[in-house]
């Protein structure tokens, strides 16, 4: 019943321990509200980047100062669905198992982010050059740690995380003193 034999996909780990180990009402609840959490979460994140791309890329780039409400409005809509389709062929096709892909999400934005936030609180000469250095280095490394498959050697986490703040150190250096 269990063990690694126990279930095919380690995925359905939540599900097959609820319903085997839990009186059947309490199983549709609980499996109803873990449901619920993720509908929620992920129209919320569907929300937000088809807003992104309308508000940032189109009325921000594209067409600055769109104002028209009526179409914002449209090619949010179409966006949307857009978007959406997408995040669905990804689920559906990906050999991937969401956790992974969850996982190296993450490890993007905190490459990106936690290198800036942690040098901006605690060392007073770190600058915008190296705050953007550390965006870009932390994404860029990530995504390159994972297509050439180096995450089998060394976790993409503590690799992308490393080299973002020695970079992010070493600009802000170099550019303090110039």
């Amino acid at each position: 019943m269990f063990g690694a034999e126990a279930v095919a996909d380690p995925e359905e780990i939540m599900p097959y321990t609820v319903i085997h180990l839990t009186p059947p009402l309490l199983a549709g609840i609980l499996l109803a509200g873990a449901i619920a959490g993720m509908m929620s979460t992920a129209d919320s994140q569907l929300v937000v980047a088809s807003s992104s791309i309308v508000q940032d890329l189109y009325c921000g780039i594209i067409k600055k100062g769109e104002t028209r409400k009526e179409k914002v409005v449209i090619l949010s809509r179409i966006i949307t669905l857009i978007v959406g389709a997408l995040a669905f062929v990804i689920a559906v096709t990906s050999e991937r198992v969401v956790y992974t892909l969850v996982s190296y999400g993450w490890s993007g934005l905190a490459a990106a982010f936690a290198p800036a936030v942690t040098l901006s609180l605690w060392w007073k000469k770190f600058n915008k050059i190296g705050v953007c250095t550390s965006f870009i280095v932390g994404l860029v490394v990530t995504i390159v740690w994972i297509v050439t498959g180096l995450d089998k050697i060394l976790t993409v986490r503590i690799a992308s995380f490393g080299i973002s703040m020695a970079t992010a150190v070493v600009v802000t250096l170099i550019r303090s003193k110039a």
